[in-house]
C-alpha cells in the first residue's frame, strides 16, 4: 500500500483527511480514529527504513517504550499500524503553532518564557525518571499555544531512528540519523537542510562530537531553547551546519543578550545548563524545574530580588509575615533622604513583599465583602455551628451575626448601606438583603445561583442555572420583575459588574469531551452580547474573577482539579491574550475581592475529606465512627475489595487525583497511579484481580483497566469522547460505565478488550453500579431540581427492574451501592431537615417498598457525606465526609492591581 496525499485514504482504522508536512523520518498525517472518534496524527516510515528489518524491530521495542509517557506537557505515542509494507507511527495531534513558529515574531517576556520553560522542563523530568532522553529538543518540537500551553513533541524519536545504537562522529555528521533523520516536523514545502540545521543548533557538544548522549544532552537543549525565549535569537545557528557546529562547540556565549531586567537567578541557570563539559553541566532538569517554580512563585533569593519594574517576577508575593528588616530598611533611606543625601546615592531598596495578615481567629471563615467607605467586612462563619453572615468592624475589630443561618456568600452594597446574600432553603437558594445596620431580611428572588450589586446600586444582576445550561437576568435593587439578560448552554460560576457598569464579567465552565473547560467572559448590560476574553488551560479550576477598575482582570486559577500545586493572582489586560501573574497563594481560594489599592481579599483553606467507618454488620448507626484517613486532603470514592480487607479510593494527597489502597487491618496506605492528570471513581473486579477506574490521561474521560497495584495500566473502553464511573460483572465479561457524549448519553456495557459497545439506558442518567448476584444495575438520573430518580435495569438487555424516587439536588446525585444480597441498594439523598444521609431499600421488582426505607447513616454539623463504599462482605459502610477549614486574610502592597476601584454610588 502506498498513501498518498489525498484525503478519504485509509491505513487500518485510521482515515487520512490531510498532509500535515515532511521530515527525514517520512510523510505526516493528519487522520481520524474510526474506532474512537478522534483525530490523530500519522508518521509514515519511509521505505527504506522498513526495509531494515533488524532496524525496524528496534524501532518498535523504543516505541514501546516510549508510548510508557503520559504528560500533559508531553505529546503522547498511541501505538504502530502496519498495512501491508507500510509502518506508521500513530500519535496525539497537537494543533497550534509550535515554539518556533511564534519565535519569529520575537522574544518572549519573562514570565512567558519561565512559564513555557518550567512546563517544558517538567515534561523532561517525567521522561528522565523512566530513562527516556529526547535528543532532539528544539522550538520545532515544541507546541507553545497562545494560551501559555506547552506540549512537547517526538520524545525519543531520535534514538528510535538510529540506525545503529553508536554515535556518529563530527566527519559522519551529515549522515548522522539524528540529523538526517530528525523527527522534527518541517512543513510541506520545507528541506532536509532545514532540518538538519534546526536539529545541529540544540546539540549538545558532546552528541556534536559523537559521544555518549544521556540526559544532560537535553538539559544543554533546554538551555539554548530557554535562552532563545529570552532572547528572540537562536543562540548557535550559522548559515551551513559546519558554521552552527562550531558555535555549538567553540563560541563563547554573549550573555549581554539577555535582557537587562533578566532574573539573577535564570542567568545563572543558564550558565549551568550552557556549561560545554557535560560534568559542569547541571545534572538533573528537576532542579532547574524547581529554580523555575520559586521564580514564577515569587520565592527569590534574598538579597537578590530582581529590580524594580522587573515584571510580574519581581513582584510576585513569597508569603508572610514580612520581615522586620524591611521596615528598617526603609526607615533609613527615608531618613538619608530627608538629610538632604539624595536618592541619587543609594541604590533603591529590593521591592517590598506583599503583607498578608488574618482578619478571622475563630471557627471556619470564608466568602468575604469589604464596604466601599473600608469599615465593614461581611462575611461567612460557621463558628456556632451554624453558616450565617456575621459583619466585622474593622476598626475595632468587633464582630456581630447579620442572619440566622444557612446563609452564605454575602456582598455589601456600593453605598455601605445593606447586605446581599444568599439562603440554602429546604428545596432552593433564594436571594435575600438585609440591612447593615441588622433587621428582617427581604427575599428578592427565588432559586438563585449567583447574584451581584451594579456600581450605582439600583440592580442587580443575577444567575439561575437550569438543564441546559444558565441565565443571567436582571432585577431592580428593591426586587421586582426579571429581566433576561441571556440564556446559554454553558454554566456561570462567577459574575463581577465592570466599574462603568456596561458590562458583566462572567467565568464560564462547560464540560468538553468530559474535560472541564473554563473561560472569562464579558457580557454588554445592554444587548446580552458576550465576548470571550480568555481560555484558561484544559482541566484548570478558577474560583472567581474581578474587574481591577483599570482596565483590567483579575482572576485566582489552579491547573489541577484538585485546586492543589501554583495558585495564582494573575491581571489580564483587556486586548491582551496573555495574563501575568502578581500575588501567589498557598491554597485555591473560593473568592477574591479588592479591598483597596494593592489589596485583596480571599480565604485561605479549603474543603478537606477523609475517610470514616460507619458502623458493623448490614445495619450500621447513624454517627461517623472512627476515621480511617486524615490530614488535609481530599480523600473520596471509597470501594471496598472483594475479601472486604483492603479499599481503593481516589486522593489529591500527591497534589493531582490519583488512585490510593487503604488496608483495613494495619492501616498502610499506598499510592497506585502517577499520572500528572486525574484518576478516579475505582472499583475492583468481582474476582480482585484488577482494578478500574476513570481516567482523562489520554485527553478526555475513559475506563482503564490495571492489575491491583496499579501496574499494566490500558484503556479499557473505546468510547472515544467519555466513559466513567466502571464497574464490573460478576464473570468478567463487561464493564459498565456512564456515558456524556451527547451523541448517545446514558449506561452503556463493553468488553474488557473494548468491543461490543451496547448502550442499556438512554439519557441523562450517571453512577452505574452493578450488583454481581442478581446483574442488576442501578443508575442515578437527575430529575427536577430537588428530586432524582435511581433506575435499576438488567445487565443482559436493560429492561427495567425497579425505581426509586429520591429527595436531593441534582448537582450532588451520589452513587448508589448494593448490600452483600445483592438486592438491597444503599443509596445517597438528603433526609428531611435536608442533611445529606443514606438510606437503604430492598429491590423487589413490581412491589412498591418505600415503606421499608430506613437511613442509615447521617452527616454531622461538622462533617457532610459525600461518597461511600459497601462491603461486599459483611455490608460495613465507609464514607468520604468533607468540611470546610478557611480564614479570610487580607494582603496589601500587591503591585499592579486595584489602581483604581470601581466606582461607587455616593
Amino acid at each position: 500500500m502506498t498513501l498518498t496525499p489525498a484525503p478519504g485514504t485509509r491505513l487500518g482504522p485510521y482515515e487520512i483527511t490531510a498532509k500535515l508536512g515532511e521530515g527525514g523520518m517520512g510523510e505526516v498525517y493528519r487522520a481520524t480514529d474510526s474506532r474512537l472518534k478522534r483525530e490523530v496524527a500519522i508518521k509514515v516510515l519511509p521505505p527504506a527504513f522498513t526495509a531494515d528489518r533488524e532496524r525496524l524491530a528496534r524501532f518498535e521495542r523504543e516505541a514501546q517504550l516510549l508510548a510508557q509517557l503520559n504528560h500533559p506537557n508531553i505529546a503522547q505515542i498511541y501505538g504502530l499500524e502496519a498495512s501491508g509494507e507500510t509502518r506508521a507511527l500513530v500519535m496525539e495531534l497537537v494543533d497550534g503553532p509550535t515554539l518556533a513558529e511564534r519565535l519569529e515574531e520575537g522574544a518572549f517576556s519573562i514570565t512567558e518564557s519561565l512559564s513555557f520553560a518550567q512546563q517544558i522542563a517538567l515534561a523532561l523530568e517525567e521522561a528522565h525518571e523512566k530513562g527516556i532522553v529526547h535528543r532532539d529538543l528544539k522550538p520545532q518540537n515544541i507546541k507553545a499555544s497562545s494560551e501559555g500551553k506547552a506540549k512537547v513533541l517526538d520524545f525519543g524519536l531520535a534514538k528510535a531512528m538510529d540506525a545503529t545504537p553508536g554515535a556518529s562522529s563530527a566527519a559522519d555528521l551529515a549522515r548522522s540519523p539524528t540529523l538526517m533523520n530528525s523527527p522534527t516536523l518541517t512543513g510541506v514545502h520545507g528541506t532536509q537542510l532545514g532540518v538538519i540545521l534546526g536539529t545541529a543548533a540544540y546539540m549538545a557538544p558532546e552528541q556534536a562530537r559523537g559521544g555518549t548522549v544521556d540526559k544532560r544532552a537535553d538539559i544543554w537543549a533546554f538551555g539554548v531553547v530557554l535562552h532563545e525565549m529570552l532572547t528572540g535569537r537562536s543562540l548557535f545557528a550559522g548559515p551551513t551546519v559546519s558554521d552552527t557546529l562550531a558555535g555549538v562547540l567553540k563560541t563563547e556565549i554573549d550573555w549581554r543578550a539577555l535582557p537587562a531586567e533578566t532574573p539573577a537567578e535564570v542567568r545563572r541557570l543558564l550558565r549551568r545548563c550552557l556549561e560545554r563539559n557535560p560534568k559542569n553541566r547541571l545534572h538533573d532538569i528537576a532542579d532547574a524545574r524547581l529554580v523555575l517554580d520559586d521564580l514564577l512563585a515569587g520565592r527569590t533569593d534574598a538579597g537578590e530580588a530582581p529590580p524594580a519594574g522587573s515584571g510580574p517576577v519581581a513582584t510576585r508575593s513569597a508569603g508572610w509575615p514580612v520581615k522586620l528588616a524591611w521596615l528598617g530598611a526603609g526607615l533609613v533611606v527615608g531618613a538619608l533622604a530627608i538629610a538632604g543625601l539624595g536618592r541619587s546615592l543609594f541604590q533603591p531598596p529590593p521591592a517590598r513583599p506583599p503583607v498578608v495578615r488574618s482578619l478571622t481567629y475563630s471557627g471556619t471563615s470564608g466568602s468575604a465583602s469589604v464596604s466601599s467607605d473600608g469599615k465593614f467586612m461581611a462575611f461567612v462563619s460557621s463558628r456556632d455551628g451554624t453558616a450565617r453572615i456575621w459583619l466585622k468592624q474593622l476598626a475595632s475589630g468587633e464582630e456581630v451575626a447579620l442572619t440566622a443561618g444557612r446563609d452564605f456568600w454575602p456582598q455589601i452594597s456600593p453605598d455601605s448601606g445593606s447586605v446581599l446574600f444568599r439562603r440554602a432553603e429546604k428545596d432552593r437558594t433564594d436571594l435575600y438583603r438585609v440591612p447593615l445596620v441588622g433587621g428582617e431580611p427581604r427575599r428578592l428572588a427565588s432559586n438563585i445561583d449567583l447574584a451581584g450589586w451594579s456600581p450605582d446600586g439600583k440592580r442587580i444582576a443575577l444567575g439561575r442555572s437550569h438543564d441546559r445550561g444558565s441565565q443571567l437576568l436582571l432585577i431592580p435593587a428593591e426586587g421586582g420583575e426579571e429581566q433576561l439578560l441571556l440564556d446559554r448552554d454553558t454554566g456561570v460560576r462567577t459574575l463581577d459588574w465592570s466599574p462603568d457598569g456596561n458590562s458583566l464579567l462572567l467565568v464560564t465552565a462547560a464540560r468538553v469531551n468530559s474535560i472541564s473547560s473554563t473561560a472569562l467572559e464579558t457580557v454588554e448590560v445592554a444587548t446580552g452580547k458576550s465576548r470571550e476574553l480568555y481560555r484558561l488551560p484544559a482541566g484548570s479550576v478558577c474560583s472567581g474573577a474581578r474587574w481591577d477598575g483599570n482596565g483590567a482582570v483579575l482572576f485566582a486559577w489552579s491547573p489541577s482539579q484538585a485546586g492543589r500545586g501554583e495558585t495564582l493572582l494573575q491581571r489580564l489586560e483587556l486586548g491582551e491574550s496573555t495574563p501575568r501573574p502578581v500575588f501567589s497563594f498557598t491554597s485555591l481560594p473560593q473568592r477574591i475581592e479588592l479591598a483597596g489599592p494593592g489589596a485583596l481579599l480571599f480565604d485561605a483553606g479549603g474543603i478537606h475529606q477523609n475517610l470514616f467507618e460507619i458502623g458493623d454488620g448490614a445495619t450500621p448507626g447513624e454517627n461517623l465512627g472512627r476515621g480511617l484517613t486524615g490530614g488535609p486532603t481530599r480523600d473520596r470514592q471509597p470501594a471496598f475489595s472483594p475479601d472486604g480487607r483492603r479499599i481503593v479510593f481516589t486522593s489529591d494527597r500527591s497534589g493531582s487525583l490519583d488512585l490510593w489502597s487503604l488496608e483495613l487491618a494495619s492501616g498502610a496506605i499506598r499510592r497506585l497511579t502517577f499520572d500528572a492528570t486525574d484518576d478516579w471513581d475505582p472499583q475492583w473486579s468481582p474476582d480482585g484481580k484488577h482494578l478500574l477506574w476513570s481516567s482523562n490521561r489520554g485527553g478526555h474521560f475513559e475506563v482503564w483497566i490495571a492489575e491491583p497495584d496499579g501496574t499494566g495500566a490500558r484503556q479499557a473502553s473505546a468510547d472515544g469522547r467519555d466513559a466513567e464511573n466502571p464497574t464490573m460483572s460478576l464473570d468478567g465479561a463487561w464493564i459498565v460505565y456512564s456515558s456524556s457524549n451527547p451523541a448517545a448519553p446514558g449506561i452503556w456495557k463493553v468488553r474488557p478488550d473494548g468491543r461490543d459497545a451496547t448502550r442499556l439506558l438512554a439519557g441523562a442518567y450517571t453512577l452505574p453500579e452493578l450488583a454481581p448476584q442478581s446483574g442488576w444495575i442501578a443508575a442515578v438520573e437527575t430529575g427536577t431540581e430537588n428530586e432524582r430518580t435511581v433506575r435499576i435495569v438488567r445487565l443482559e438487555d436493560g429492561a427495567a427492574v425497579a425505581e426509586l424516587s429520591v429527595a436531593g439536588r441534582r448537582q450532588n446525585p451520589g452513587r448508589s451501592r448494593w448490600l452483600p444480597d445483592g438486592r438491597t441498594l444503599v443509596f445517597y439523598g438528603d433526609d428531611d431537615s435536608g442533611r445529606a444521609a443514606l438510606f437503604q431499600q430492598p429491590i423487589v421488582p413490581g412491589r412498591d417498598t418505600r415503606s421499608e426505607r430506613r437511613r442509615v447513616a447521617v452527616s454531622d454539623e461538622q462533617r457532610v457525606i459525600e461518597s461511600f463504599g459497601v462491603s461486599p462482605v459483611d455490608g460495613r459502610i465507609v464514607v468520604s465526609a468533607g468540611w470546610a477549614d478557611s480564614d479570610i486574610l487580607l494582603a496589601e502592597g500587591i503591585p499592579g492591581i486595584g489602581a483604581t476601584l470601581p466606582k461607587r454610588a455616593p
